[in-house]
C-alpha cells in the first residue's frame, strides 16, 4: 500500500473516488503530487482520459486540514458562480464527502508552472488575472456570503480579528519600535542582529505613512494571500489556486503583497528593466507598503521556535525587499 507524506493511503482516496463516481477501481490511476504548504495529501487522479487534482484529508487524523478543504470546496463553489473557475482558477469539478474523508477535486494543471518564472510576459498574465479577479462584480448578499465565509475560516485556525482600538494601534507601534535599534540605525532580527540600516528617522516615515488612509477604497473580491505557491503560469495565462484566504478587500493589497514576493525570488538576478515593470504594476500603494514592513520587521523579529526558522528568514528578507522599495518610491 502505497502512503502519502502524510500517511493517508492514496487507495484510500482512490477507492472513495471510484465510490463516488460509481465506477471499477481498475479504470482509475493515482500518483502523489508533492508541495505546498498544506497538510493534506495531494494527488494526480486520471480519469476518462482527464486528469484531476485531489487534495484529502481525514476528519478524525487531520480535523484542520479537512475544515480547510471543505471551506475551500464552498469558495471554489462561489467562483465557479462567479464565473472565475476555468479562467483565472482551475475548473471546480466535485467535493467528495465520504465517511470521515474530504476530497477537494479540481482540474489538474499539468502544464502549468508555479511560481515563475518571471518575465515580462508573466507579469502581463499575472496583471491581466489580477485585473480579472478585481473587476469581478458582486452584489451585496455575495458580498456577505463571501464575508461570512472567510470569517469562519480565520475564526476555525485561531486567527483574532484585527483590533482597530487606539490601545491596539498604540500597542502595534510599541512592538514595531522595538525592532529597531537607535545607536546602529537599523532594524534587528530575534537574534538581536541588525539587517537593514536606515536614516534615524525611517520607522517615524513608515508609522506616518501606514496611518495614511488616503481616498475610501471601493473594496474589491481579493486573494489575500499571493504567493510563489498558489501562483501558476501556462504559456497562455496565470491561474491562481488555494483561495482559502479569498475576502473583501483593498485590490492594491494583492499587487502589493506579490510584487514582494516576486521581488524576494528574483533577488541579484533581476535587470533594472524587469525590476522597473514590477514596481510600476505592483507598488502603488505606499501606506499599504507601510503596513507590510510593519508586519514584516515584527515577524522577523519574534523569539520563534525552530520550526519556524525558514518562515521567519523569508519574512525577513521580504522585510529588506519592501524597506528598499519603500526608500525608492
Amino acid at each position: 500500500m502505497t502512503v502519502s507524506a502524510n500517511k493517508l493511503p492514496m487507495e484510500t482516496v482512490k477507492n472513495a473516488f471510484a465510490g463516488f463516481k460509481k465506477v471499477k477501481l481498475e479504470v482509475l490511476s493515482i500518483s502523489e503530487v508533492k508541495g505546498g504548504f498544506t497538510g493534506a495529501a495531494k494527488f494526480m487522479l486520471e480519469f476518462n482520459n482527464r486528469k484531476f487534482f485531489l487534495k484529502a484529508a481525514d476528519e478524525k487524523l487531520q480535523p484542520v486540514d479537512a475544515f480547510l478543504i471543505e471551506s475551500e470546496a464552498k469558495i471554489y463553489s462561489l467562483l465557479g458562480k462567479w464565473k472565475l473557475t476555468g479562467v483565472i482558477f482551475p475548473k471546480y469539478e466535485e467535493f467528495i464527502n465520504v465517511d470521515d474523508l474530504r476530497i477537494l477535486v479540481l482540474e489538474f494543471l499539468g502544464d502549468a508552472s508555479w511560481g515563475g518564472p518571471w518575465n515580462e510576459e508573466t507579469i502581463e498574465f499575472l496583471d491581466q488575472g489580477l485585473n480579472k479577479l478585481h473587476t469581478t462584480k458582486l452584489d451585496e448578499d455575495e458580498k456577505q456570503e463571501l464575508i461570512a465565509l472567510a470569517t469562519e475560516i480565520r475564526s476555525h485556525i485561531g486567527e483574532k480579528p484585527k483590533q482597530d482600538t487606539k490601545e491596539a494601534k498604540e500597542e502595534k507601534k510599541r512592538i514595531f519600535l522595538e525592532t529597531w535599534n537607535e545607536s546602529l540605525s537599523g532594524f534587528m532580527d530575534s537574534k538581536g542582529e541588525v539587517y537593514f540600516k536606515g536614516e534615524s528617522d525611517l520607522p517615524k516615515r513608515i508609522m506616518e505613512e501606514a496611518e495614511d488612509k488616503g481616498p475610501e477604497v471601493q473594496k474589491t473580491l481579493i486573494m489575500h494571500d499571493l504567493n510563489f505557491a498558489n501562483i501558476g503560469f501556462t504559456s497562455k495565462q496565470v491561474y491562481f489556486v488555494d483561495p482559502i484566504f479569498v475576502t473583501m478587500g483593498d485590490p492594491l493589497f494583492d499587487r502589493t503583497v506579490v510584487g514582494v514576493n516576486i521581488l524576494q525570488q528574483l533577488q541579484a538576478s533581476i535587470t533594472p528593466e524587469l525590476k522597473k515593470l514590477i514596481v510600476n504594476k505592483f507598488f502603488q500603494s505606499k501606506p499599504i507598503l507601510a503596513r507590510l514592513i510593519g508586519y514584516y520587521v515584527i515577524s522577523s523579529h519574534k523569539q520563534l521556535d525552530e520550526s519556524q526558522a525558514a518562515w521567519q528568514k523569508f519574512h525577513q528578507e521580504c522585510a529588506v525587499i519592501a524597506l528598499e522599495i519603500f526608500n525608492e518610491i
